[in-house]
Formats: structure tokens, C-alpha cells, sequence
């Protein structure tokens, strides 16, 4: 799919797609402004009320360690991390600054949403303008940034959620006619650098940009100059965060690998993986989340058209690149990171969401006329659809649907889902807005131990977040003060009758099912 750059002789899409009319006399384009503005007014009548509600599940564990680096800097990290490894230090070197600036609340790290969110639909509408006319690709960019996996991981800026903007710009850099000059390469070698110092498994976006660079050289000794002007930077990141962890005595990330190798290390099992020589039961699992659970099989199908549809224009060069680049990243990230024995959290597949929903916009203009409108409508219509609640009627065939925190989603239960499973559109937002009302009730009652399901929603864990670093919460989470969970088979038999009061706590699914209370006692405070 992949093939020479055109020469100059050859035509190339017009730069700025609109047909010959030029370029707006500013720096930034005026259609791009428009697809920034859409996407943050759709963003904030979306989840506006939702700002300074404190996280739940996996962001809400990436918060505490923000708080953690910004207090007490990589050594304290790496304490709180009891040895299990850190993740490269930028995100929470972006959080620490919204934390100097906004002050060390939840809000502060939730309004580095709003930039990410604005770097995507100026990249994604640059990245387009090639070959969509203005209006059509000022809906793909839309429709990029609505998308609910896609979107939820941004909203929440976990580290996917940085990586998508910043691989869209990647992309947009590389693809944009005429072939990469070396000042080009350099850029773009610059932003790939900022994998290496988000995330480990995103060293894997690196390898296709550079076998995409090395192939518009003539001889063999441009293009191995251009691979290594693409890869320099990156390596030189990944080297230097590498010397880091060994001066710190730190290690990489290591934790929750369902694996008999853990102990070789992570990467040692990410190698058996890709070779499938590890269960593949999480690739399996990772393929739903990435290409099939709510509506997202919509966008695939239609990114197999474009491939298709590609396929069948072979003089059409410059779209056929784009295309073979984003197919690469899909099948290339696929295979060395959904296949990773780990939860399948929804989250990590949001790179590969993002180059699927790229591609089947890439491919809108090689529909017939009648019927481009119609493909970007249905892009847009199935992921406003998916937005707050279960609709894809494939999805709910195939998992049903299951209440959490008060919410409904599809029950997706093969093993190693973990709770987190939950987290792939707006619903996981008013199921952490249910829990912060419960821990504020809690907190402003006498208790001294609650009892209950501790791990739904993850109760537990936001309990001692919380009460671990109470200061960052007191704005919305007011008395804030370390109290134990326990699960009900844990509870001493004599705490019921004891002096001290205890907390029963009721999740929305034990009053929806009027469910009896499991003990009682004169100590026993209920907490809805």
C-alpha cells in the first residue's frame, strides 16, 4: 500500500483543500479555528458540570501519583510505587504545572482537557485537509473528537488521552503533500520524542513513522539518513529516561501482568505475546474494545472500505501512503500492545480507535457523491448514540447490559476486565459524580471504618485517595480524612456492637434491588 512519494510532475491534492481558493491570511487557517470551536462547545455543554468532580477507577489512581510527583517530585514516586515501576514522567509533569498554576484540585488537571481536545481538531482537520473539502472534514474532525472512547480518555487525561492529540499531529506533519523534507523529518522526529516520555507501550507509534520516512528516499543511503533523522530524537528520550530509572535505582512499569513470566519483565512478555505464546484471551478481548463495542464497528467497517476503495485507485499516490501509514499503526499497535496480558481496559485500544475513525474519514471523498454526507452523518449520529448509555444493539446482543455505580453498561465479563471495563463514554463521569456524593457523606458523618463492596466503582481505593492527600479534595470533597474499607467476611463480629460508629455502605444496585441490610447493630450508621 505503501509507495514513492510523487514526483513533482505527478499531481498532488491541493494543500489546503479548497479547490484553488488559497490560504487565509493568518497563521491558522479559518477552517481549523471553526473545528476547534465545534469540538470545544460540543465538550463543554457535554461535560462542563462535570469539572472538579474527582475521578474514579484508573484516572483516579493516576491523579494520587500526579499529586505524589508535584509534592515530592520522581523519588517520592517511586516510593508510593513500592517498587512496581513508574510510567515516564510527562503526564505528571503536565499535571504538576496545572497544579503550580490552578492550585492541586482535580479541576486543575481536568482543564489540561480543554488543550488536548484543541490540539486534536486542529490536527485531525489539518491532517484531512488534503483531501476533504472544508465542511466534510471539519465533520470527520468532529466526529474524531466525539468519539466516546476516544473522548472519555481525553476528558479524563489519562495517558492515551495525551497520546491520541499528539499522534494526530504526528500524523498530520508526515502526511501532508509534498513528500518530508529533512526540516520535516526533524519536526516529526521531535514529536514522536514525546512517546518515550509518556508511555512505554507507545514506543511501538515510532516504528511505522520511520519505515514511512525511508521510503520516499532515491538510494538506500537517503533513506536509511531519512529513518535516522525520524528516529534520533526518539531514541535519545527513550535513552535518556532509561538513565534516569537507573539513577533513581527505578524500574518500568510492571504491575498487574497476567503472566507465568512476569518475573522475566515486561518487556520479555510483551515479546511471547506478540509471538502468541501467551493467552489470547486479552487480544481477543482488546480487538472488542478496539473495533466493536459501542457502534466502534461502524467506524471499522467503514475504515475496511477505505482501504478497499484505495486499493482500487492506484494512481491516486498520495492518499494510498496515507492510507498504508494508518493501516500500519492500526495492525502494527494491534499486535504489539492489545495482545499484552493485562486488563483489557477500553482506554489502551484509544490509539488505535483514533487512526480507524482517521481512516474511514480518509476514505469519505472515494464514496459516491450521494452518499459522503450520509457516511460522515452516520459517524457522527453512532457516537452521539453511544455517548451516555448502551444503544449499539450489536453490542448489547452480544454482552447484555449490567448496572455500576448507578449506571448502565455493556457487561462485558470475559476475565481480566476489571472494573475499569466501564470506562468507554460519559456514563463512567455520573457514576464517579454518584460515588464523590457518597464519600462526602461519608466524610461528613462520625464513622471510623465503613464496611461493604469496596471494590465497586473501587470504592475502597477512592476512600483512601482521598483521605491520603485530603487538602487536593477539600474544595469538593470537604472533610476528607483517612478511613478504612473492609469487605463484609473481613468485618470483627464485635464491631457491630462497639463503641465506634461504622458505616454500612449501599451502592445504587443494593437500593434499585431493595436489597436487606447484611448486619445490623447499634454501631451500624447506613450510607447511601
Amino acid at each position: 500500500m505503501f509507495s514513492a512519494a510523487p514526483r513533482p510532475s505527478e499531481s498532488a491534492p491541493p494543500l489546503d483543500g479548497r479547490r484553488g481558493r488559497g490560504r487565509a491570511p493568518w497563521p491558522i487557517p479559518a477552517s481549523t479555528l471553526a473545528a476547534v470551536g465545534i469540538a470545544l462547545a460540543w465538550l463543554a455543554l457535554q461535560i462542563g458540570r462535570f469539572l472538579g468532580e474527582a475521578p474514579d477507577l484508573d484516572a483516579m489512581i493516576s491523579l494520587r501519583e500526579s499529586i505524589v510527583f508535584h509534592r515530592e517530585g520522581l523519588d517520592g514516586l517511586l516510593r508510593d510505587r513500592l517498587g512496581a515501576g513508574v510510567h515516564p514522567p510527562l503526564a505528571d509533569l503536565l499535571t504538576s504545572m496545572a497544579f503550580a498554576v490552578f492550585g492541586e484540585d482535580p479541576r486543575s488537571q481536568q482543564l489540561l482537557a480543554i488543550v488536548l481536545f484543541a490540539v486534536l481538531a486542529a490536527a485531525a482537520e489539518r491532517l484531512l485537509a488534503p483531501w476533504l473539502p472544508t465542511r466534510q472534514r471539519a465533520a470527520a474532525a468532529f466526529a474524531i473528537a466525539i468519539c466516546p472512547a476516544v473522548a472519555i480518555t481525553i476528558a479524563l487525561v489519562a495517558r492515551e488521552g495525551i497520546i491520541v492529540p499528539i499522534l494526530v499531529v504526528a500524523l498530520a506533519i508526515a502526511l501532508r503533500p509534498p513528500a518530508m523534507d529533512e526540516r520535516r523529518l526533524v519536526v516529526l522526529g521531535c514529536v514522536l520524542a514525546l512517546f518515550p516520555l509518556l508511555k512505554d507501550t507507545s514506543l511501538v507509534l515510532i516504528p511505522p513513522f520511520v519505515l514511512f520516512a525511508t521510503l520516499d528516499g532515491d538510494t538506500w543511503d537517503s533513506r536509511l539518513r531519512r529513518g535516522v533523522l525520524v528516529a534520533i530524537v526518539p531514541l535519545a528520550a527513550l535513552l535518556s529516561w532509561r538513565a534516569i530509572l537507573l539513577t533513581e535505582d527505578g524500574g518500568a512499569w510492571q504491575s498487574w501482568i497476567f503472566s507465568d513470566h512476569q518475573q522475566d519483565g515486561p518487556y520479555v512478555v510483551a515479546i511471547r505475546a506478540m509471538l502468541g505464546l501467551e493467552d489470547l484471551v486479552f487480544l481477543r478481548q482488546n480487538l472488542a474494545n478496539a473495533f466493536l463495542v459501542n457502534w466502534l464497528w461502524v467506524p471499522a467497517g467503514l475504515a475496511v472500505a477505505t482501504v478497499v476503495l484505495t486499493l482500487r485507485r492506484p494512481e491516486d499516490r498520495a492518499r494510498r501512503r496515507a492510507v498504508g501509514l494508518l493501516a500500519l499503526l492500526i495492525v502494527f499497535t494491534t499486535w504489539t500492545t492489545l495482545a499484552f496480558p493485562t486488563y483489557a481496559v477500553p482506554r489502551y485500544a484509544a490509539p488505535v480507535i483514533a487512526c480507524t475513525v482517521l481512516l474511514a474519514a480518509l476514505g469519505v471523498p472515494l464514496w459516491p457523491q450521494r452518499m459522503q454526507t450520509p457516511v460522515l452523518a452516520v459517524l457522527i449520529a453512532v457516537f452521539a448514540l453511544g455517548a451516555w448509555s448502551p444503544t449499539d444493539p450489536v453490542s448489547r446482543k452480544i454482552w447484555g447490559t449490567v448496572s455500576v455505580g448507578g449506571e448502565r453498561f455493556y457487561n462485558t465479563t470475559e476475565m481480566q476486565r476489571g472494573p475499569d471495563r466501564t470506562v468507554y463514554n460519559f456514563a463512567a463521569l455520573r457514576a464517579s459524580e454518584r460515588v464523590n456524593a457518597r464519600l462526602r457523606r461519608v466524610f461528613a458523618s462520625d464513622v471510623t471504618m465503613v464496611v461493604g463492596d469496596c471494590n465497586s466503582m473501587k470504592f475502597g481505593e477512592k476512600l483512601f485517595s482521598v483521605g491520603f492527600q485530603p487538602s487536593a479534595f477539600d474544595r469538593e470533597i470537604p472533610g476528607a480524612r483517612p478511613i478504612r474499607c473492609v469487605l463484609l467476611d473481613d468485618l470483627p463480629p464485635e464491631a457491630v456492637n462497639g463503641p465506634e460508629p461504622l458505616g454500612l455502605l449501599r451502592t445504587p444496585e443494593d437500593l434499585a434491588e431493595n436489597r436487606p441490610l447484611p448486619i445490623a447493630g447499634p454501631a451500624v450508621v447506613v450510607l447511601r
